[in-house]
């Protein structure tokens, strides 16, 4: 007696491709199947085409949804159960497949196989020719083997393609219903683990391109990693974990159009999955890179998950500065007093200072977190249309910020200790001493509408708060920040911040020493002093006092 297939049609809402999609069923060379048709709570015409073949002879059960179940998983898994045959095929609604399929996937069973899929050719919602997906070598493999060279890398591209032995754990069964996009793949690895697979080449699967279909931007979806990284759980014993696996994903993953948030945390979820103590040996570079990225923000990853999804979503928090003036200070006590509210630190925001600093940082070699960071925040704020923005705008001494930023950008290759303090000195002389009053008078304008220079606040007050319909801002300088902090925040926030948490203080470093050698040694021409602190931003951010303080500091 032959072998019976049982064909599992799962449908929802693809009534314009299910006739073509059961007239290739019915017209199979090899006849020995039953079919079940299930649909999942279709809301087009579906169940009006599928009425159709109520009554036809290979029809064994016809089954709809009343509620839609969220998964095609919990679909394939009703599917199974009911089967009478020994072999499993799965045939999507929307694809369609060549009249000898079956008997090409029987022949090769002959083999041994508990796994057959053919070669997939990808075609638009008309049926044109676009593509052919690349597989395997035609012919039997070795299960373990495939785990290693192809389904540690990837998936069968399509699930129609494949024709499978129903000896399937109902553990397996009941574990693919828990994913929402890879239980295919899940469920194809498992079938490896534990038999041999077939490839034939000579037989095609004819898989839709179209806007309806859910295997679009797969690697957009931070939920596809975090199941990959199952899959590769579940094989890991059977597999290596080595160079080309960790730069497949890795270069996959930062392709990606995630967050730099959603990046960092699938790649420690693969990390944990994979074991990335294992990575160490293979390729050093790559690994230290990866693992120094891991150590050095593993706790500020997940403790800004709920910034990113904040429990509170009426407002968020914006610590908008022009450089060295605090403002990593500001957020990360922010952070830590308010782990329910959304906390960013962002430098520039406007598409000129987008490509000025990200030029910038390509001269000096380095990378454009700031450029990246904006990016976060317009895609928070795209995706939150309706919050509230309130500011915290911070600036300090134009010239005191040029000092202070040399220790952090230099355009001085290497350490800074390697060089002598005339030469430091003579880099610091040759910054934009008038940049914080650029970006006040461009940046943040062109963002905000507010124009510093025309607002009316006491310069002698420690901070000055404004409020609008559409944000509210509060301004303070860095001179003043240690001592008003407290006070500010909770009149702007109505929150009690106790202790000021510095973070990325120069002070602090190993450079501490030199970093105040320099700040002693440095001194500009009294004209060009002059000309810094008359600047109109000067003038309405600090008192007569402060500037002449200024003045006389550093003027040779």
């Amino acid at each position: 007696m032959a072998d019976l297939i049982s064909i599992v049609l799962p449908n929802y809402n693809h009534a314009e491709f299910l006739d073509i999609r059961l007239e290739t069923i019915l017209n199979q060379t090899y006849k020995d199947y039953e079919i079940i048709i299930l649909d999942d709570s279709s809301t087009d015409a579906s169940l009006n085409v599928l009425e159709k073949y109520r009554n036809h002879p290979k029809l064994a059960h016809f089954i709809v949804n009343e509620v839609n179940s969220g998964s095609p998983f919990k679909q394939w898994k009703k599917g199974i159960d009911l089967a009478k045959g020994d072999w499993i095929w799965i045939a999507e609604s929307d694809d369609y497949n060549d009249v000898d399929f079956l008997q090409k996937a029987v022949n090769a069973f002959t083999s041994g196989a508990s796994l057959f899929f053919s070669k997939t050719v990808i075609v638009d919602e008309h049926g044109e020719h676009l593509n052919e997906a690349g597989a395997i070598a035609p012919g039997i493999h070795y299960g373990v083997d495939l785990l290693n060279s192809f389904f540690k890398f990837g998936n069968i591209y399509n699930a129609s393609s494949v024709v499978f032995r129903k000896e399937v754990s109902n553990e397996i069964l009941e574990r693919m219903t828990n994913f929402g996009i890879c239980g295919d793949w899940f469920l194809w690895a498992s079938i490896a683990k534990n038999g041999d697979v077939f490839f034939d080449d000579s037989t095609n699967t004819y898989y839709r391109n179209h806007s309806t279909n859910t295997s679009g931007n797969l690697f957009n979806n931070k939920k596809y990693y975090l199941e990959v990284a199952v899959i590769l759980k579940s094989i890991k014993a059977l597999v290596t974990i080595d160079d080309e696996l960790v730069r497949h994903y890795t270069k996959r993953l930062y392709a990606s159009n995630l967050s730099k948030k959603e990046k960092l945390f699938v790649l420690i979820a693969l990390g944990k999955k994979m074991g990335i103590s294992s990575w160490k040996p293979i390729n050093r570079d790559l690994v230290i890179k990866l693992r120094r990225n891991v150590k050095r923000s593993i706790r500020r990853c997940f403790n800004s998950i709920k910034s990113y999804y904040p429990k509170n979503p009426d407002y968020i928090i914006l610590v908008y500065t022009s450089g060295k003036v605090g403002g990593s200070t500001i957020t990360r006590t922010l952070k830590h007093y308010m782990p329910d509210c959304s906390v960013f630190h962002i430098h520039y925001f406007t598409e000129p200072w987008l490509k000025k600093m990200s030029q910038r940082s390509e001269d000096l070699g380095i990378r454009d977190v700031w450029g990246a960071r904006a990016k976060e925040v317009k895609d928070y704020l795209s995706n939150n249309p309706k919050t509230k923005v309130k500011f915290i705008a911070l600036y300090r001494d134009p010239v005191a910020q040029q000092i202070s930023g040399e220790f952090q950008t230099s355009k001085l290759s290497g350490n800074l200790t390697d060089y002598s303090i005339d030469k430091i000195l003579e880099s610091i002389s040759g910054k934009d001493f008038f940049y914080l009053e650029k970006w006040f008078d461009s940046e943040f304008k062109s963002y905000t509408g507010i124009d510093i220079c025309n607002m009316t606040f006491d310069r002698s007050q420690d901070f000055f708060i404004h409020q609008d319909d559409d944000f509210d801002l509060m301004l303070v300088s860095f001179e003043k920040l240690f001592g008003c902090y407290r006070e500010a925040l909770f009149q702007f926030l109505e929150v009690d911040c106790p202790d000021l948490l510095s973070d990325n203080l120069t002070a602090q470093k190993n450079t501490a020493l030199l970093y105040e050698k320099v700040k002693s040694q440095f001194k500009l021409p009294r004209e060009i002093v002059d000309g810094i602190y008359s600047s109109n931003l000067m003038c309405t951010l600090y008192t007569e006092k402060e500037i002449d303080e200024f003045k006389s500091k550093w003027t040779k």
